[in-house]
This record gives C-alpha cells, structure tokens and sequence, in this order.
C-alpha cells in the first residue's frame, strides 16, 4: 500500500461507515436478482500481445470501492450478506520484482484475509460452494466457469448508486483535490517560462509524487492552439517559439478515487485573460446552481446561455446573446457537456441511469455528448467544466453555415493560436449547499473585470 500521500485517523471511521452502506446495498442488490453472495476480481496485469510486457495495472472499480488496495493484481473479494467479507491477498514469490508485503491498515480489520501465490489459486480458495455467486471483474479475467459474470442486472443496481458518495468516498476525492492542486500551483509557478509540455508535465508529477501511471487519466498539457483540442493527448519535447496560453486538464487519485481539475492561463494578453476571467466567473454560478434538485440537463443548457452572454458582450458574435443560443452557434465554441459524475472513475458510471434497473435517460440530440442527464441528488459529486474553444474544423463548418454573418471573423483569428478556454472543480451536492473541493486548494482566478 502506498504512503506518499496518508490521510488523517478520522478516515478510519469513515471508512467503516462506508463499509455499512456498501453491505447495505449489496443485500439489496442480492436480493433483486436472485445471488446469494458476489465476487470481485481485482483483475490481473494483462500481457502486451507478443511481447513479455505488460500494461500498467488498473484495478476493477467495483473491488476498489470495498478496498483500497490500487496497486495489487490478482486479489479476489468474496461477499457475502451477514459475513465479514473475505479478501484473498494475492502474494507471489518472485524474485524479479518487489515483494508484496501483507496488507496492514486502518481496513485490514473490516476482513477475513487469506493469503495466495497466485491468482489462479486465490479463486480456488473461494469457487467451490452450493451458493449461487455473482462475479464481476475485467471481462479479461473471466474464467469461463463463473454461474454469472457480469450480469447487467447487478451491474445497473451497483452502478446507479455509486453516484451516491459516502462521507468516506468524499473525503477520498477531496485529498485528490488537494494532491492535485499541489501540481496545479507548481505549473502555474513555471509557466510562462519558454517550457515544452513534457517538461510541464514533469513539473505537475513531481509537485504531486504521482507517476503518469498513477494518474485517473492521461494529462492534458495544452500549450496555445494545442488548448482547442479537448482531449490533447501528445506532450511535445519542443518549448514552443512563443508560449501564448496553457490549458491544464489534469488530476491525481487518492486509495483510487480521482480528481479532474482543469486550469488555463495565458501569457501577456490582456484580452485573452479577459475570456478566462468571464469563463471563470460563468464556472463559479453554475457551481452555485449544482443544487439538490436541479436537472443537469437544463443546467447544461444553461452554461449554453451563460457562454453566448460572454460571446455577444465580448464582440466574437454580431448578434445577440439570445440569437447565439437559439441558432447554435454556441455549440461551434462549447461542443462538449458541462460535467459528469466522479468518483472511482474519472468519467464515474451511472450518469445516465434514470433508475436502479437500468432504464437509461439518454442526452438530448442538440447535447450528444453530455455524461451526466441525472437530477442532481445529495451526495453526488461532479465537475463542472464550461468552455469556450477555437477549434479549426468547428469554424470550418460555421464559415459555411448560415450563421456565418454573425460571427466576428477577424477577432477569431486573433484567438485562434490561443486555442481556448476550460475551468473545471469538483463539487459534491448537499442536502443545503454545494460543497466545492477544489477552489478550496486553487484560489479563484478572477483578475480582470469579467465579460
């Protein structure tokens, strides 16, 4: 288990409350579909093909919310209502890499623990019983005798309440926030030094003490027009010739739980600090109006009109703010949604599930990629992340629309090589309040007089 990062006593207790909620769920999802107990496969370290590599291990999200364990493959939890849950610590003898050493921990009392070599022999320690038994894990490690691997059924009941975080789950999420923000801070010192996006990246590793693999998710060091590519995923060696902006979309984990924080900051121009500062102001209401209650779809459409307030008064359109939200063109400058629900996973599941059977609420047509659709509850935690990009090929196809008219074609290519715009926290909802993780950690960035 790592210590790089160790959380505070209190989050013993917290953890054992956790525990009773998750018991309390899986009895109920037991009971609807008919198993008496699950297993769950941590998963194993798959092998590159034709090769005697293999690619960084990533532990089931499913064995991670009973145990924080991120870091050790071939583990098996078996679960089973009334029991103390038994984990089988996979422990092999192996000379070519470190030893695995017992698990020891607040947790380690929650469980029954027994000890294997492997992770064929872990699942021989708890398969043979009259009892029938679901199994989840990577669909790799399927061992092809299982009563029912990954039932849908199960999967929908487990995945529609891991949107509900337990004060545990929050806490989690809350030091990767913290984490996070300590890598934040570091590039924000470095930049606008002449740096390259692999040094920057560098940078943001050490102020966290977290390896690339250790991250939820591939960073996004966005220097100038790399910023309009959403999901940047190159690091370029080469500092450019002159540093304009940077979009930073990058977080860290804690016992496996992600944060996902998005900063930009530009260099030397006033107007483009201006369009951080209104896209930063816009971000801070709609985490305000994140409340218990509130569709995320219509606050979504909300951050439509919010962004084609800041397009009419900051002069990149002609028309009014009401025209760019009905005509669309704010899809041309914010083409993905606001949010998604995070937690074990930085795209966390369930975002779509209108009810534990699975019954799905799909995005609207005019919002496609929107990940989250659900009324927001107490205990959801989310990002928020308003946008405003200059994306080539988007433009492309506005220039040649009817819309054309009203867009202000000389400032656009002012803003092209600053590529765009992303603010991005963290945010749990309340029963009263939303709770922001990160601007706690990251100061706010208004500057200039926003819009």
């Amino acid at each position: 288990m790592s210590t790089k990062h160790l959380a505070p006593a209190s989050l013993s207790t917290l953890f054992s409350h956790h525990l009773d909620t998750l018991n309390e769920r899986l009895e109920n999802a037991l009971e609807k579909t008919g198993y008496d107990s699950m297993v769950i496969l941590a998963g194993n370290q798959q092998q590159i093909g034709r090769s005697d590599l293999s690619y960084p291990y990533s532990v089931e999200p499913y064995f991670n919310a009973w145990v924080p364990l991120t870091q050790n493959p071939g583990c098996i939890l078996k679960l089973t209502p009334t029991e103390k849950p038994l984990l089988v610590y996979v422990q092999p003898e192996n000379y070519w890499q470190e030893t695995i050493l017992d698990p020891e921990d607040h947790w380690v009392q929650h469980f029954n623990i027994q000890i294997a070599e492997t992770s064929d022999d872990a699942l021989k320690m708890i398969t043979p019983t009259k009892m029938k038994q679901a199994f989840i894990g990577p669909d790799a490690d399927n061992t092809g005798d299982c009563t029912a691997f990954n039932d849908s059924r199960l999967l929908n009941e487990l995945n529609y309440f891991r949107a509900f975080k337990t004060d545990y789950e929050i806490k989690c999420i809350e030091y990767a926030n913290q984490i996070a923000a300590q890598g934040h801070i570091a590039v924000q010192k470095t930049f606008p030094l002449e740096v390259s996006e692999f040094h920057i990246n560098h940078v943001y590793c050490a102020a966290t003490n977290q390896r690339e693999t250790e991250l939820p998710y591939p960073s996004v060091v966005a220097l100038n027009e790399h910023a309009s590519i959403l999901h940047y995923q190159n690091l370029n060696q080469r500092s450019p010739i002159e540093i304009h902006s940077l979009l930073l979309d990058v977080g860290a984990q804690f016992n496996g739980y992600a944060s996902d924080i998005t900063r930009t900051w530009c260099s030397q121009s006033l107007r483009f600090q201006k369009l951080i500062t209104a896209v930063d102001s816009i971000q801070q209401l709609l985490c305000s109006q994140a409340v218990k209650g509130t569709d995320f779809v219509e606050l979504n459409d909300q951050a439509h009109r919010l962004v084609a307030e800041i397009l009419s008064k900051q002069k990149f359109v002609f028309c009014s703010a009401a025209q760019a939200y009905e005509t669309g063109i704010t899809h041309t400058f914010f083409p993905h949604g606001l949010g998604h629900l995070l937690g074990l996973q930085v795209h966390d599941t369930g975002g779509h599930q209108k009810t534990p059977n699975g019954a799905l609420r799909s995005p609207p047509a005019k919002h496609p990629h929107l990940r989250l659709t659900r009324v927001l509850e107490p205990g959801f935690v989310l990002t928020i992340e308003p946008g405003i990009y200059f994306i080539p090929m988007l433009l492309k196809k506005l220039s040649e629309s009817t819309h054309k008219k009203h867009i202000n074609w000389d400032l656009i290519e002012e803003f092209i090589p600053f590529g765009g715009v992303r603010i991005e926290d963290n945010i749990v909802v309340t029963t009263s309040k939303v709770c922001n993780l990160t601007r706690q950690f990251l100061p706010s960035m208004n500057t200039v007089s926003a819009f």
